[in-house]
């Protein structure tokens, strides 16, 4: 039930956005604007798909994105904008991340936001690569 809750308001904007914004995901966001929200190409996947998620998490007043998941967001959202990783790398590590938290978590909420993000990370990366090769093949990478 948690894990459908968390899909659900990760994929959706809510109309009534919340005034209670986490400090990590405001945080998270500013560093996507640092980026340029506007220069993100569409080869650039993990960022934009960061942005979109995070957006709607924060118009649902979600407060389940840990300190380190977010500095983590932060460092490959920045790593694949500069070209220095490729959206299936950044994708693969965000899902190790959320894996990894699913161990640390202590409440079934916890665990269901974490198991969902492994979950749609993974899938990330596996769309993202069909993208990445594709970028390479035509020389955009």
């Amino acid at each position: 039930m948690f894990a459908i809750k968390s899909i659900q308001q990760a994929l959706t904007r809510n109309n009534a956005p919340s005034n209670a914004i986490q400090k990590e995901r405001l945080s998270l966001d500013d560093e996507l604007t640092k980026v340029g929200e506007s220069d993100i190409k569409s080869s650039m996947l993990f960022p934009s798909a960061v942005s979109f998620v995070n957006k709607n998490l924060m118009s649902h007043g979600h407060h389940g994105l840990p300190e380190e998941k977010s500095a983590q967001y932060k460092s490959l959202v920045n790593g694949v904008a500069e070209g220095d990783i490729s959206n299936t790398s950044a994708f693969a590590a965000s899902s190790f991340g959320w894996s990894q938290q699913y161990f640390k978590a202590k409440q079934p909420q916890e665990r269901a936001d974490a198991l969902v993000g492994a979950v749609m990370n993974a899938g990330g990366a596996f769309f993202a690569g069909a993208a990445d090769h594709q970028d390479y093949k035509l020389g955009k990478k």
